[in-house]
């Protein structure tokens, strides 16, 4: 349990540090000048920020668990107590079997002289007896090189671990850099574009302009046209009036010169 929790552990915060590489401050990227601020994300604008946002926090609270729950294991857990762990305790031991050997002696040799030697020999078997067993239990090869072998699988499994960890971060790393890049690309593209429609707007603009300016010049003209034409014609209804006048003028006088004539011949 304590192993897939570790692994867990170690995914998850692999995980946690893509996704923190690869969130963007808002419209921190060059699309912001376009006014797309959110261009930069990877899923989209506004529900990108959220997805991203809530699995950051999601990894993180499952990061914190993961942790006390790998805590609680190990504290819980018999690590059991090698023999390099006793060493203080077997030199405490030996130190006192060979003070008690001492104090022994020293008794023994209050006995009377035909049970000296026996007693002698005894504490010297005995304080053989005790060194023995501790120097074995010391250094005992077996148990040594099981806890050292131990020891360096462990060493090894962890080194391969942040081996592994170290090689993921840098992969997020490169697709991180990638993906800045290739949006770095795209917006300048997309700057290209629009410099590009802005100059053609601009360019269609001064030719409306243009044939603005010239409808006007023609409209202008046709005035003018108009304007002539319908003095030209005001002024031959003038002279057409007048010339009517002395049409007139000249039948009434001619009525009036018959009239008199006609009178005179009566």
């Amino acid at each position: 349990m304590y192993s897939v929790l570790l692994a867990l552990y170690l995914m998850v915060s692999i995980v946690l540090i893509g996704l923190i590489l690869l969130q963007h401050g808002k419209g921190a990227s060059m699309g912001a000048s376009f006014g797309a601020g959110a261009s930069n994300t990877v899923f989209g604008s506004v529900g990108s920020g959220n997805f991203l946002t809530h699995s950051t926090a999601v990894l993180a609270a499952l990061f914190f668990i993961i942790s006390l729950g790998i805590t609680a294991l190990y504290a819980h857990q018999d690590h059991g107590s090698t023999d390099f762990d006793n060493l203080q305790s077997i030199a405490d031991q030996a130190a006192t079997g060979a003070d008690s050997a001492d104090k022994k002696e020293e008794n023994s040799s209050d006995l009377p002289t035909e049970n000296s030697d026996v007693g002698v020999k005894a504490i010297d078997e005995k304080k053989t007896a005790t060194e023995a067993e501790s120097a074995g239990t010391a250094t005992d090869p077996s148990k040594a090189d099981q806890d050292v072998s131990r020891s360096l699988d462990v060493n090894g499994q962890t080194e391969a671990l942040k081996q592994q960890a170290a090689d993921e971060v840098a992969k997020l790393k490169e697709q991180t850099e990638a993906l800045k890049q290739q949006a770095s690309d795209e917006a300048a593209k997309l700057k290209e574009q629009t410099e590009a429609l802005k100059q053609q707007a601009s360019d269609e603009a001064a030719k409306l302009k243009e044939q603005t300016e010239a409808l006007k010049q023609q409209a202008a003209d046709n005035a003018a046209k108009l304007k002539e034409q319908t003095e030209a014609l005001k002024q031959q209804a003038a002279d057409n009036a007048a010339k009517l006048k002395e049409q007139t003028e000249a039948l009434k006088q001619s009525d009036a010169a018959v009239s008199k004539d006609v009178v005179s011949d009566k």
